[in-house]
């Protein structure tokens, strides 16, 4: 067992700790999905730039795209594809990193000056 599983797997053999990380990844995709916007209303952002709007769009495809990604992720580690459901977890990091800089761009952008943009 890698070392890094050995403390949250110690009284479990890999297998059984996949299963139950698996698990908890497909409740984590269900609360994910959940949440998706299906549109997006500029009147209720209430602000006159298109900035926001376009930001907050992006972002929300990003949640789709990762919400896709982590659902196909539990299924390739599922089916023992091992290879695949790596390759698909770090495009799931990738875009969840995106997320976070989208959002902190869109926090601090009051804070920015027209050529930072």
């Amino acid at each position: 067992m890698p070392a890094a599983l050995e403390g949250s797997c110690r009284l479990w053999s890999f297998n059984e700790c996949m299963e139950d990380e698996l698990a908890r990844a497909r409740e984590l995709v269900d609360v994910l999905r959940q949440g998706l916007l299906v549109s997006i209303s500029v009147a209720e952002l209430g602000v006159r730039e298109k900035t926001p709007y376009n930001l907050l769009s992006v972002r929300e495809s990003l949640i789709w795209q990762t919400e896709e990604l982590a659902r196909a992720a539990c299924e390739m580690l599922e089916r023992g594809d091992l290879a695949a459901g790596m390759l698909l977890t770090r495009a799931i990091t990738e875009s969840a990193a995106f997320i976070f800089w989208l959002q902190e761009l869109l926090e601090t952008r009051s804070q920015r000056s027209a050529s930072e943009s």
